[in-house]
């Protein structure tokens, strides 16, 4: 059974993208997951702009979207 990991912030089930996101823009060692609308509050952009650099970082290969 998988694990079901939550935003921090709201509590929100959270999606692979949206960890992966966290990961790239606070560090993969990061203790606390966030979803896209907390994770972009807190960088201070929209969510459409944090979808668009994920999709980016995908094109470009990076492993934390696979």
């Amino acid at each position: 059974m998988k694990k079901v990991l939550r935003c921090y912030q709201c509590g929100t089930i959270l999606v692979k993208d949206e960890i992966g996101a966290t990961k790239k823009f606070l560090g993969r060692n990061v203790d606390h997951l966030m979803c896209y609308n907390c994770l972009a509050e807190y960088l201070d952009c929209t969510v459409d702009e944090l979808k668009w650099q994920i999709e980016r970082f995908k094109e470009d290969g990076c492993g934390l979207f696979k």
